[in-house]
């Protein structure tokens, strides 16, 4: 809209403007301001503590064209759900209350080791997330190759994976998704090849992968259904027919450690910062408040976990 004024109303008493800047239609930016860049306004002297940064606003380099600059994008900024799980990120370095509080932390967690690796940066916050989307591509290639015993066709698994744009959409942002998505595959191929090898150290794995896919997000419980048909039909093939009970008893146990125990200890401790943050709750007590409150938040808002 063509305007000689803007108007800034204010919802409450407690609104406030730190700072305004208004800029030309052109979105390119040059060092010298020539192209595109700040308008100067009339009166601003009435107000100066507004308009008093105007060099301040930040412009971001181009990538292939150095002499020009656009303004703050996802280049230099948090997008999407980026600006909670980052947030929350950074304080759990730095020990600050949180802002916002609605998932598991484990994802947070590793968000903040890239964090700490190459500082509060875009390449800071997404670097874990891609490495995460990464190694999934490796694992869907051995899923596959235990499943076909074909080379060829688990090449075209891991192909059909790297072109899937969801998947490399949400390994170039800061989104705990990629991450969940990547332990819920490690899941189903442990317990493929325990299936298929009958050892219990994929179970093991099976289990330590379905703990941090929980810590990480809600949404990996719902892989627990089908493990739980899986395991189920195992173990009608294997031990049904025989009647034997004792190995069976055993492998429940296993199960029972592997799927209840380690996810409950691991769930438990990724919740560390926030005793350092809230040292008054105690470590168990800030995880049953939280979870709580995760869950209200989910069923208010109708999320799937």
């Amino acid at each position: 809209a063509r305007t000689h004024q803007l108007r800034f109303i204010f919802p409450n008493e407690k609104s406030m403007i730190g700072e305004i800047v208004c800029l030309k239609k052109d979105k390119k930016y040059t060092k010298d301001g020539k192209n595109g860049g700040v308008i100067e306004l009339a009166g601003v002297s009435q107000y100066p503590e507004l308009f008093d940064e105007q060099e301040s606003y930040p412009v971001v380099p181009l990538v292939f064209y150095s002499d020009q600059y656009i303004p703050p994008s996802y280049y230099d900024q948090t997008m999407f759900d980026e600006t909670y799980h980052v947030r929350t990120a950074y304080e759990f370095l730095h020990e600050i209350p949180l802002h916002k509080n609605v998932y598991p932390p484990l994802g947070k967690i590793i968000i903040s080791m890239g964090i700490a690796l190459f500082g509060m940066n875009p390449f800071g916050w997404r670097i874990m997330c891609l490495i995460f989307g990464v190694l999934m591509v490796p694992i869907i290639y051995l899923f596959a190759l235990r499943f076909t015993r074909k080379t060829s066709l688990a090449t075209l698994a891991a192909l059909l994976l790297v072109t899937e744009f969801m998947h490399y959409t949400l390994s170039r942002t800061a989104m705990i998704e990629v991450i969940v998505a990547f332990f819920i595959l490690c899941m189903f191929y442990s317990i493929y090849a325990f299936i298929q090898e009958g050892k219990n150290k994929y179970l093991l794995l099976s289990g330590i992968a379905f703990a941090c896919g929980i810590a990480t997000k809600w949404i990996a419980i719902h892989a627990l259904f089908a493990f739980a048909i899986i395991l189920a039909w195992y173990m009608v093939e294997t031990y049904g027919e025989k009647a034997n009970f004792k190995p069976l008893v055993k492998l429940l146990g296993l199960c029972f450690v592997c799927f209840c125990l380690i996810p409950a200890v691991v769930y438990v401790l990724c919740y560390i910062p926030f005793a350092y943050i809230y040292p008054d709750k105690g470590l168990i007590g800030y995880m049953l408040s939280s979870s709580i409150s995760n869950l209200a938040y989910c069923v208010t808002n109708a999320h799937i976990l």
